[in-house]
């Protein structure tokens, strides 16, 4: 026991006096989150809170500008404005406008859209109920609404803005086609009196809700991203020096000396592993108290667990078994400090890009994400979100925990087969 506690302190000390490793396992990822949070929180603001800046330019001045204008203002995603500096811009100014950034996306409506859609209408219910001889087949005026976008507008956007618009137009065309329609019907009955007020005519209604467990009250937001993505993150880096360790006794002749002292050589490889799993351990800590108390403060939404507190600390169990796990295995297949501290620094950024760490899952291709099912940086992460998003617990975490574990043994065992071949 006195041995063990010997290896304790030596490796407590060992640690205490790498500054340079102490900074690339505390201060890198509270970087990393600071940084990513706060620039998500501020895209995910500018589009559902401040709304995308657009400017429109209303040459029709009839109901399909009007139609437009209020359905924009109602909008959430718009930050709607019909002038410039005061003044009623002119397409040429809305596209130099556009070009210097001052807004989003560009919305010209042409002079005479709404005389061209009645024009059409009218000619499409004489045709269809037949009581105008004249009435040309197919003799429909194109109305063309144009959308201008910033280059650095993702497409998205632009979709979610023109589907807007084509949702405007076809419901002034179905009210135009409605008025139409019954002004035709009371030349053959006169007594019909009664008008139908379209806007109270909606049969069908959208409710929105996360898929989440129903009690929870979790929104998603840039801080229940990216807590857990960089915690990971900084989690695994636990890699670089726990291997350098390892390697600086093999280079220095240590690892000899401690093979002779009495007692089983593990020991040390215990004693090594407790502390860097105390290490990861600490850096969990850190980073959930630093998105409880220091996120708020700078404007950036609280960390929520969900009420699931006993599944997240497991998870956090695993990932440093699993990160410490790694380490060994990478300090013991090595023979030098710059193997180590470039292999394994370059295989954490393959295993975080794989798995969802710098890009989010769904956008990769589909075999990308199947790939990515290989890394223990992705295990980690689907548990978080699975606990801070979806508003789970245990029951849906147990997959991940298992395979984090089942990591860390595995590790282990290769690391011993390994020692245990080169002594013989």
């Amino acid at each position: 026991m006195k041995q063990f506690l010997a290896i304790l302190y030596k490796e407590t000390l060992l640690i205490s006096r790498d500054r340079a490793g102490l900074a690339l396992l505390f201060v890198m990822p509270v970087i990393f989150l600071l940084i990513m949070s706060v620039a998500q929180d501020s895209v995910y603001k500018s589009v559902t809170e401040l709304g995308m800046p657009v400017i429109l330019v209303d040459n029709d001045q009839d109901s399909l500008g009007h139609y437009v204008n209020l359905g924009l203002e109602q909008t959430d995603f718009c930050k709607l404005s019909t002038t410039i500096n005061g003044k009623k811009p002119t397409v040429k100014e809305a596209h130099e406008a556009i070009a210097r950034g001052e807004f989003m996306f560009g919305v010209i409506i042409p002079k005479n859209a709404t005389a061209s859609i009645r024009r059409s209408v009218e000619n499409l219910v004489s045709q269809t109920i037949g009581i105008d001889s004249n009435a040309q087949s197919g003799n429909i005026d194109k109305v063309e609404v144009e959308i201008i976008y910033d280059p650095t507008t993702q497409k998205s956007m632009v979709t979610t803005v023109s589907s807007t618009l084509r949702e405007f137009i076809s419901n002034l065309k179905a009210k135009i086609i409605f008025e139409t329609f019954t002004g035709e019907i009371k030349e053959f009955i006169p007594s019909t009196n009664s008008k139908i007020n379209l806007a109270e005519t909606d049969v069908i209604r959208f409710s929105e809700e996360f898929a989440n467990n129903s009690e929870s009250k979790i929104l998603p937001n840039s801080v229940q991203h990216n807590v857990p993505a960089w915690t990971i993150f900084g989690i695994f880096f636990i890699v670089v020096p726990l291997a350098g360790s390892i390697i600086k006794e093999k280079q220095e002749g240590s690892s000899i000396r401690l093979k002779t002292l009495p007692g089983p050589y593990v020991l040390n490889h215990l004693g090594k592993m407790v502390v860097y799993f105390a290490v990861t351990i600490i850096q969990f800590v850190l980073m959930m108290s630093l998105a409880k108390l220091l996120l708020p403060l700078i404007g950036l939404p609280m960390l929520q667990f969900g009420g699931e507190i006993p599944a997240v600390i497991v998870i956090a169990i695993g990932l440093s078994l699993a990160a410490t796990g790694f380490g060994m295995f990478v300090g013991t297949i090595c023979t030098t400090y710059q193997q180590a501290a470039i292999g394994g620094s370059l295989t954490i950024l393959i295993l975080a890009a794989l798995g969802g760490i710098w890009v989010p899952l769904h956008i990769m291709p589909e075999y990308m994400q199947i790939v990515s099912k290989v890394s223990p940086l992705n295990w980690g992460l689907e548990a978080f979100y699975t606990i801070f998003l979806r508003g789970q617990g245990f029951p849906l975490i147990w997959p991940y925990v298992i395979s984090l574990f089942s990591f860390f043994i595995l590790t282990i065992t290769m690391t011993i087969i390994i020692v245990k071949l080169r002594r013989s």
